[in-house]
């Protein structure tokens, strides 16, 4: 009996070691599982970048000649309220001539 308390006094040691290795070993191989997936993250990112990058420059490109058109359209509105307000001040100047010259007249 006393070699079998002995035996299983070895058997509960040996086991206690065997799970203290079992829990390092888990340990470390949840770190490496970590730098792991931080390292597929940080690649995976570089990689949708890169990916991403023409389409990025392509809406950007189609925003800014949307953009350029508006500003195109809202020049050649002010350009034609320029031209009718020269039309429109030669034409108040034609007439204030004509009044001048009608109060000359009269006078």
């Amino acid at each position: 009996m006393e070699k079998q308390y002995e035996h299983d006094e070895h058997e509960l040691k040996t086991g206690a070691e065997r799970i203290a290795q079992l829990k390092e070993r888990i340990a470390r191989h949840a770190e490496e599982k970590l730098k792991a997936k931080q390292e597929f993250d940080d690649q995976q990112g570089k990689y949708l970048t890169e990916k991403e990058e023409p389409i990025r420059i392509e809406k950007t490109n189609a925003n800014l000649r949307q953009a350029v058109g508006h500003l195109q359209s809202e020049v050649k509105g002010l350009e034609g309220d320029r031209d009718d307000l020269v039309e429109k001040t030669a034409e108040q100047k034609a007439t204030h001539d004509r009044n001048k010259q009608v109060v000359d007249d009269l006078k």
